[in-house]
């Protein structure tokens, strides 16, 4: 259902099946507050997945709720080499295909038959954006709302480490925050939560990457306010000492690392996303799917087609895919 057309027929009988089964239970919380026989503690770990999402369990549909048994089952794959695999090899493609890739030419407007950058303009019989629904209806001329409600951004330290953290601890770790609920309002409010979910990512030398030191990426989920932060901030350090106590580690981490780079709310929004919404704007739970907005084109912009973390089915690398698997055939479809 992430790669197919949420108006494909042959998706019907797996949708039919789902909603059997979640019945009015529609969106991930209600469905999981059905379910009885749940401990507390895995219900929380299930809903906040949603924050893959980019916004809390309230305005997820329950297909969320399902998604981490079906990993759990039948596994996460990732590619030798890494994720960062994926668009290098697409970009190979493209270029190999004729396609030419100009970086750092901000955009500055589009219309129909031209995209217009800060050193060129470009003709086009058909755009394909992959911004953030808002900044594209700026660059379109448009008068813009300021959004409702935003997706959480992040807060990314990407550290080489002096040791190699104990054989125990994995490649990809979840912490859990103690209060969820916290962290779901710090995102609608804008404000740093007490706790957030933390995601440890470890890579062991030559382990998945061609990295020669121990490195690890420490992503910290954070509200959408646009900001600037440090290894050194205090939210930052305080996540860091709780990921070591929670994950055991003989040391804290901020004493290992070497080397880093840190991503932040103010360098997401440096590439069109509102306060560094990783998901752009957040939605009620039933505009998901065949209802999701904006769509991937429109009768009024025929030659205007979107893809990314803005359309259906949402932000993350696969569904990223997803979505421009579909975006991409309706194109290819309505040129027929």
């Amino acid at each position: 259902m992430l790669t197919n057309d949420p108006w494909d027929p042959a998706i019907y009988p797996a949708a039919a099946a789902l909603f059997s089964h979640y019945g009015t239970r529609l969106n991930t919380d209600r469905y999981l507050d059905g379910l009885d026989w749940m401990p507390e503690n895995l219900r929380e770990v299930i809903s906040i997945h949603t924050l893959n999402a980019g916004v809390s369990p309230a305005k997820t549909l329950a297909l969320f709720a399902t998604m981490p048994a079906v990993m759990s089952t039948d596994g996460v794959w990732v590619p030798t080499g890494g994720v960062n695999e994926i668009p290098q090899t697409i970009a190979t493609l493209a270029t190999e295909s004729g396609a030419t890739i100009r970086l750092g030419e901000p955009v500055v407007s589009v219309s129909r038959g031209k995209v217009v950058t800060e050193s060129a303009e470009y003709d086009a019989d058909v755009v394909v954006s992959g911004l953030d629904a808002g900044i594209l209806e700026r660059l379109l001329g448009q008068r813009v709302r300021a959004p409702k409600a935003l997706s959480c951004s992040g807060i990314a330290v990407f550290a080489v480490l002096d040791e190699e953290l104990p054989p125990e601890i994995v490649t990809h770790s979840v912490i859990m925050p103690d209060d969820p609920a916290d962290l779901y309002e710090s995102i609608r409010t804008k404000t740093l939560p007490n706790q957030t979910m933390a995601f440890l990512n470890y890579y062991r030398a030559g382990h998945i990457y061609p990295n020669d030191r121990p490195t690890a990426a420490i992503l910290l989920t954070a509200p959408p306010d646009g900001k600037r932060y440090g290894i050194d901030h205090e939210f930052v350090q305080a996540e860091m000492r709780r990921i070591s106590d929670v994950m055991g580690l003989p040391r804290e981490l901020s004493t290992m690392i070497t080397d880093h780079t840190v991503f932040h709310p103010e360098y997401f929004a440096g590439f069109g996303a509102v306060g560094g919404a990783l998901y752009g704007e957040g939605h009620p739970w039933w505009q998901s799917g065949p209802f999701h907005k904006p769509s991937y084109s429109s009768r009024r912009r025929p030659w205007l087609w979107r893809v990314g973390a803005s359309v259906h089915p949402g932000g993350g690398v696969p569904a990223v895919l997803g979505g421009a698997m579909i975006s991409t055939n309706r194109l290819l479809a309505s040129l027929d």
